[in-house]
């Protein structure tokens, strides 16, 4: 005959993360044992191991969060960089909207290049204004749910986010706090008494990368936003393109608009990707004019004559809708919609900027020929078109794609139909 001789809950004393072992035993023999084969005796020793693992694991994993801290310290000292770029995620939290990006994030290639299916690099190509920025916030917040990835906003005109060196040193502080391995590494470096805070670009990618992250074999992401604006962009491409020694190459998302990935393709595989905002911008319009005070019928009126004259350009678009917002008059929102130019206008002068630069007066020349066509032709020409009436300046031209987009500051591309046309149509507005 068996019967219980204490409740569960009188035998507990409630103390935190107490041990419960149910023993088959009176008051007089629950701590004698006869033999150490006895399922009492198993039972109190198997639960006195758990304790005494459980001190040790809780032991062990102080000391090595106190010895990652110590390096991730020292990996600070080394860099001279104390955070991660969040604000420029936060930026583009501000204005991003549920659903923003989602035909990018279910496209072929960006399974694809998440999953490790196709090419290392994907870049992304799109016309100046189009909402890259929120692409890259966005696709950041999608590897972070699983996956290491680190990343760099670069801003023209700040000096501290146009340099490739702080690019360099920030992706390396990132990867620390992922990668142990390179952490350990790093911080060994800094106690050696190395300082990486006044290296150019190149001396940080031999010291800090080279020697240590080439050597990982588990796979890491980068996302690298406006390497049109770096100090300089031909750099980023050759330290991207010697990736390709890597034991494990990082994955790396390149929205840019320039055509340079044209001479990377010959070193490292590089996917494209024709980005588009047109959806993006109708999410975010369609959800900000609700702000407006004015009927549902004004309102769909003004996000369609939005999105019509926006012709792609995101930022132009959020820049007329701050002001319509602002209108309390229906003539006034319709004035905007046309006039609107306050706030673009730093990014035509850095493009404008880069025609009036051209040290070359063959470049200056092919700029102004492809520059007037672009602008004043009723139809778009072919680049064969426009090559046969200017043979003479189009001849010696080693690719035209390439220097296209290169001498007229990024104003006119070449479509995928090899026509000449002006990438930014709000231009024509102002």
């Amino acid at each position: 005959m068996s019967f219980m001789i204490l409740e569960k809950h009188s035998a507990l004393l409630g103390y935190p993360n107490e041990t419960q072992q149910p023993l088959d035993a009176n008051h007089h023999d629950v701590c004698k044992f006869t033999d150490t084969h006895g399922p009492n005796y198993i039972s109190v020793v198997g639960a006195l191991r758990s304790i005494v693992n459980t001190v040790q694991t809780s032991k062990e994993t102080e000391e090595i969060e106190k010895g990652a801290d110590e390096d991730i310290a020292s990996v600070t000292n080394l860099l001279v960089i104390s955070g991660l770029p969040e604000e420029d995620i936060a930026e583009c939290h501000l204005v991003r909207k549920l659903g923003t990006c989602r035909h990018f994030l279910q496209s072929e290639e960006s399974n694809n290049w998440v999953d490790g299916s196709s090419s290392p690099v994907l870049w992304i190509y799109g016309p100046p204004g189009g909402g890259k920025p929120i692409l890259c916030s966005t696709v950041v917040d999608h590897l972070e749910a699983g996956h290491r990835c680190a990343y760099f906003f670069f801003k023209h005109g700040r000096q501290q986010k146009s340099s490739v060196g702080n690019m360099l040193r920030s992706l390396a502080y990132q990867t620390t706090l992922e990668v142990p391995s390179y952490r350990r590494a790093l911080a060994d470096l800094a106690r050696s008494g190395v300082r990486l805070d006044h290296s150019d670009a190149s001396t940080i990618w031999k010291r800090a990368y080279l020697p240590m992250l080439s050597c990982e074999t588990e796979g890491f992401y980068w996302v690298l936003d406006g390497i049109d604006e770096s100090e300089s962009s031909k750099q980023m491409v050759e330290l991207m393109s010697a990736t390709s020694g890597f034991k494990s190459p990082p994955r790396i998302l390149l929205p840019a608009i320039a055509q340079c990935f044209q001479v990377a393709e010959r070193r490292i595989p590089v996917r494209s990707f024709a980005w588009s905002s047109n959806e993006d911008i109708r999410l975010f319009v369609a959800e900000e004019i609700g702000y407006l005070p004015s009927d549902e019928g004004f309102k769909t009126q003004t996000t369609n004559g939005i999105i019509e004259h926006a012709q792609g350009n995101f930022l132009w678009a959020s820049l007329v809708l701050k002001r319509i917002l602002m209108c309390h008059r229906h003539e006034q929102v319709t004035k905007v919609l046309k006039k609107t130019q306050v706030g673009i206008n730093e990014l035509y002068h850095r493009m404008l900027s880069a025609v009036a630069d051209l040290d070359l007066q063959d470049d200056k020349i092919l700029a102004h020929i492809r520059l007037s066509w672009a602008m004043y032709a009723k139809t778009s020409l072919t680049v064969h078109e426009l090559s046969g009436a200017y043979s003479a300046e189009f001849r010696p031209v080693i690719d035209i794609k390439y220097t296209v987009s290169q001498v007229c500051g990024q104003f006119v591309v070449v479509d995928t139909q090899n026509r000449i046309s002006l990438v930014i149509i709000p231009l024509k507005t102002i």
